[in-house]
This record gives C-alpha cells, structure tokens and sequence, in this order.
C-alpha cells in the first residue's frame, strides 16, 4: 500500500508580496481583498485574512516571496519548531483552481488543479526576522491544503517579534 505522502502534489512559486501580503483563491471567489472587514486589526496580528474564496497571506517581505503549496489528503501532523508562526483557516472552493496571486496585481501567478469542497489551508510563515527591520527578508512560506469540514481561524504557533 503507498503512503499518504506519495499522493500530494507539491508547486514551488516566487511570488510578489506588495503590501506585505499575497492570495490563494478559489477561481470562482466572491470575496474581497479591498474591503475593511479583510484586513482587519486581528487578521494584521494573525497574519491571515479570510474573505468568502480568498485566504490573504501576510508576509515580512514587501519583496518576491518562496512559496511552497503542497495538496495532501490529511491533515499534516508535523512539528512546527523550525516555523516562525503557523496559522490555519478554512477556505471553500467552487470552482476547479487555486490560484496563487500577488498583491497588488491581479495575475495569477498560479494554477492549481483542484476538486471543489471544503479545505483547511495551514500556513506556515519562516525566517520572518529577516525583514522585520527592512522591506526584503529571506521569509518563506509553506501551505499546505486538505479536504476538511469548516472550521475558525486557528493561530497554531505566534511569532512574537
């Protein structure tokens, strides 16, 4: 029998973080990056700002940022010592894509194939020293995705500058 680990599907992007920050979302998303109710003062604390098909990342970098997305099939069950800080969400997909975008500009940097439902989506955020006294850092990101029933935002590891 192989392993759950031989099943996932990793996409290695670089991805412009202007403002800080960058998107996954569902190609068919009816959400919004430009309301008040995104960013508001806890996703700013959290790092993560979820609007109905969008998961707003922020980053330490207003710079291109490594990003590694990885779909798997259960939740992932790894320590999180080498992460700065580590948050999840839920974000529902009705269409066939994830898409990686950057901020500020609308094109998607990438293109998932997905099936649509439910997912958790667990970020984790490293190296966030780097740029927490300039606008480019060596911070990166690993996100990985799985089927799983709605939940709350939930902040696993907080980077406490």
């Amino acid at each position: 029998m192989p392993n759950a680990r031989s099943s996932n599907k990793t996409f290695a992007y670089t991805v412009y973080a202007g403002y800080r920050q960058f998107y996954l979302q569902d190609d068919l998303a009816t959400g919004s990056t430009a309301g008040n109710d995104f960013w508001t003062a806890e996703a700013c604390t959290n790092m993560l700002a979820i609007n109905p098909g969008i998961i707003g990342v922020g980053t330490g970098s207003y710079a291109p940022v490594p990003v590694e997305i990885i779909l798997t099939h259960t939740a992932p069950d790894d320590p999180f010592i080498e992460w700065d800080q580590v948050v999840e969400a839920s974000l529902q997909i009705h269409g066939t894509e994830l898409q990686v975008c950057p901020c500020p500009d609308p094109v998607v940097e990438g293109h998932i194939p997905i099936t649509p439902g439910t997912y958790r989506v667990r970020i984790y955020y490293g190296n966030l020293e780097s740029s927490r006294e300039t606008e480019e850092g060596d911070d990166y990101y690993r996100i990985i995705v799985w089927p799983a029933p709605w939940d709350s935002v939930r902040v696993l590891k907080s980077w406490i500058p």
